[in-house]
């Protein structure tokens, strides 16, 4: 009786053993995870390496601060809006200089607000793929200058005051296209790292002075210079 009993324990085991092992190669583990949250908000910081121009008139290359907000549309749609404060300085030229040496009066402060709005399509879909999310990105944006006047009928030490009227360079406000890639990681389904490298494509406006006759520049700089400014952006969000 008791041999009874222990033959039909172990078989009961030895069953048991054979179905877990069984469902357990049914198993596969797969590296897609969904996204569970549709929006996710957080700070950035972005080096810009910009394209200062013909005639080196554009703002240097420097670190933008701002905010990144995005949302799920649908499938592997989101759409973008984001705002950046750039703080930099230019070179204030002096297209009629003899000397190319004297060409570079000095510099000046420019800050600019850059706005955009972005789509963007995840190559894995509304899902990570090893917690991460790659994809590529185009928008529109409009960059605005900040900088104001520096009024040179007061201030005349300052090298834009060196230059006649015609020949101060103002950034101004230009429209922007951007086109991009990057990636999100996600550690946590709510916490995530963003990684982007997105062209920004703006406007540089040579002031009226620089078409005069006597101007030294070679090459003459166009009316308007069309740019490329790379800008390699880290972000911080959470998602809700």
């Amino acid at each position: 009786m008791l041999r009874s009993k222990l033959s039909s324990t172990l078989a009961a085991l030895a069953v048991g053993l054979a179905v877990a092992k069984a469902a357990g190669a049914q198993q596969i583990s797969s590296p897609y995870r969904f996204i569970e949250h549709s929006q996710n908000l957080g700070p950035i910081v972005s080096y810009l390496f910009t394209d200062r121009g013909s005639a080196n008139l554009g703002p240097k290359s420097g670190l933008a601060y701002g905010l990144h907000y995005s949302i799920q549309l649908t499938g592997p749609i989101q759409m973008s809006a984001y705002g950046a404060y750039f703080s930099t300085e230019r070179d204030v030229i002096d297209p009629k200089a003899e000397d190319e040496a004297a060409r570079v009066l000095g510099t000046e402060d420019v800050s600019l607000l850059l706005v955009a709005g972005r789509l963007q399509l995840n190559l894995t879909g509304a899902r990570t793929w090893n917690r991460l999310v790659p994809f590529v990105l185009a928008g529109l944006g409009v960059t605005f200058d900040l900088t104001g006047d520096i009024g040179c009928a007061v201030t005349t030490e300052r090298p834009q005051c060196e230059v006649p009227p015609t020949e101060r360079y103002k950034f101004g406000s230009a429209f922007a296209g951007q086109l991009g890639v990057g990636t999100l990681w996600l550690p946590r389904q709510r916490i995530g790292i963003r990684l982007t490298a997105v062209n920004t494509i703006w406007r540089l406006s040579a002031p009226l002075g620089f078409s005069d006759p006597d101007v030294t520049l070679d090459p003459t700089p166009p009316d308007t210079d069309w740019t490329n400014n790379i800008h390699v952006t880290l972000g911080l969000f959470y998602s809700f």
